[in-house]
């Protein structure tokens, strides 16, 4: 029982310096990420625009405005344009005829910190219509407790995937079946939405979703097969 213990007590030691080194090395982390965001924001323009936030500057704002405001977390997060689309409200009026326009929110994507606790989560957010920007449903992408986890490669690969993830999930644009299985997979490994795409009939679960996984699984299993043959 007593080494028991001691290795115990030993991991939470490890775990408590991995949390304070990365907390002392998310700014340097940070501004090696924002140098990455504004290269990809340039480098896709002029066909795509992408506002990038930094929450840091937000709260520190909302702090000098007298607002209600959050410590503990920071996070940059870079969002495409919104896009007007054909859809809009027409209301008599009295004094005539107004008329609203509905936009597309753009997708976006979050690198988030939360201190003390030394937790890295990376999220996608879907482009949605205005009108069912409530229903929108994030994708937890990854989670890591090491900063030095996110290097320009990371952060590379993840915008590489974030291309492909906003144009699967806009209706403006197009996208394969390889594509649309690759994003639905994505969000199933995302623990927080698991619940809620199994109850769904229009995803993994209908007719169609069961056939292309199915086969996929069987692929994946020959190909186990064949690797234990031939070790």
């Amino acid at each position: 029982m007593k080494y028991f213990i001691q290795r115990e007590l030993s991991k939470r030691l490890t775990a408590r310096l991995q949390r304070q080194r990365s907390d002392r090395n998310w700014p340097i982390h940070k501004a090696m990420i924002a140098r990455e965001l504004d290269d990809f924001n340039e480098a896709v323009k002029p066909e795509l625009r992408y506002l990038i936030a930094d929450s840091l500057i937000s709260e520190k704002a909302r702090k000098r405005s007298g607002q209600s405001y959050w410590v503990g977390n920071d996070s940059l997060t870079m969002r495409q344009s919104d896009r007007l689309t054909a859809r809009a409200d027409f209301d008599f009026t009295e004094g005539g005829v107004t008329q609203r326009k509905y936009f597309e929110l753009g997708a976006s994507i979050t690198i988030h910190y939360t201190f003390v606790e030394g937790l890295i989560q990376v999220f996608f957010g879907p482009p949605c219509h205005e009108e069912n920007k409530l229903a929108r449903m994030d994708v937890l992408i990854w989670v890591g407790r090491n900063t030095d986890d996110l290097t320009p490669r990371f952060i590379r690969k993840l915008l590489k995937k974030f291309l492909v993830f906003s144009r699967v999930e806009s209706p403006f644009e197009v996208s394969s079946l390889y594509e649309r299985s690759a994003v639905r997979w994505w969000r199933f490994l995302d623990v927080r939405n698991r619940r809620q795409i199994l109850e769904k009939t229009n995803t993994l679960l209908n007719p169609w979703g069961i056939v292309v996984w199915g086969a996929a699984l069987a692929v994946l299993n020959l190909i186990i097969g064949l690797i234990q043959i031939y070790k």
